[in-house]
């Protein structure tokens, strides 16, 4: 298979049409057309679902479409980290849940541009359990992982700051006028949690169940999904501090933590014996030393 039919077929559905990305590609049609055509024949599956004036994927495509994805990510990659003109260059990649404590990563960044300023960086924010997939499929060089999470197979570098969880609610419930939530005041109300496993086990450890009967009406992703269910009275969502503030004016919500408290820290990761590009090795050094004082070079 080669490299080429990859980027072809990406580029088929993301116009929905050979005939779009061959004008995108500066190639014939017909080339286009015999390239899928060969790839569908390689890989002995229906790629497409051919329309009168729209192209889409089947469920073979869809999957090759995530895996060839991955693909071009990685070469791109790898042509990034051997390119030298003398001066560091290259690209780095960091995966990372919403945490406030990203502050760091983005404080260094700003550091390490002002001595190696060729040198580009990539994010990518999703909740834990992807951000781990991509680290170990080789996408991202870094992740930013909030606890509960099992990190045990990764090397980590602990941030000095830490989240702490509470819930989410709008103004005028009750909930906002107290202090601390403890888990008899969320007694059936209806909740909005995390979808990540080891989060929901946590936090369904701390209500108790044999004490509260709780209600849990959706899950979330990443935040501010959960900020629009609260804001439409759908819930009161579990969350972590200090990211919820830029709602909290905007949306008329208000964050108050947990009683017993929970505390979450912050975990920078990376694979065991990575084998870094000069770029990202020396960004992590730089991350480290931005603990205690600005990068130099």
């Amino acid at each position: 298979m080669e490299l080429r039919a990859l980027k072809y077929f990406l580029t088929v559905t993301e116009y929905h049409s050979i005939s779009h990305a061959a004008q995108f590609l500066h190639i014939s049609q017909p080339a286009i057309s015999r390239q899928m055509k060969e790839l569908e024949s390689e890989l002995g599956v229906t790629l497409f679902i051919r329309g009168n004036r729209r192209i889409e994927l089947t469920e073979s495509g869809l999957l090759l479409k995530k895996q060839a994805q991955e693909i071009d990510a990685l070469v791109s990659k790898t042509k990034s980290a051997f390119s030298d003109d003398g001066d560091l260059n290259g690209d780095i990649y960091i995966g990372a849940g919403e945490t406030n404590v990203m502050k760091y990563v983005t404080d260094a960044i700003k550091d390490f541009h002002v001595y190696h300023p060729k040198v580009r960086f990539h994010f990518y924010s999703a909740n834990a359990d992807d951000v781990k997939e991509t680290i170990d499929k080789g996408i991202m060089d870094f992740g930013v992982l909030v606890a509960p999470t099992n990190t045990s197979k990764y090397d980590r570098l602990t941030f000095p700051d830490s989240n702490t969880w509470g819930v989410l609610v709008k103004k005028n419930d009750p909930l906002a006028k107290l202090k601390t939530v403890k888990p008899d005041d969320l007694m059936n109300r209806p909740l909005i949690i995390s979808e990540q496993k080891k989060v929901q086990k946590s936090l369904e450890e701390w209500l108790d169940f044999d004490n509260v009967t709780a209600n849990f009406v959706a899950t979330y992703n990443l935040l501010y999904n959960a900020t629009l269910l609260v804001s439409s009275d759908v819930g009161v969502a579990f969350a972590l501090d200090k990211i919820v503030a830029k709602f909290e004016t905007s949306d008329s919500l208000s964050f108050v933590p947990l009683q017993p408290a929970i505390n979450a820290k912050v975990d920078l990761i990376w694979k065991k014996n990575a084998t870094f590009s000069p770029a990202a090795s020396k960004f992590l050094n730089c991350l480290k030393k931005s603990f205690k004082h600005a990068c130099d070079e």
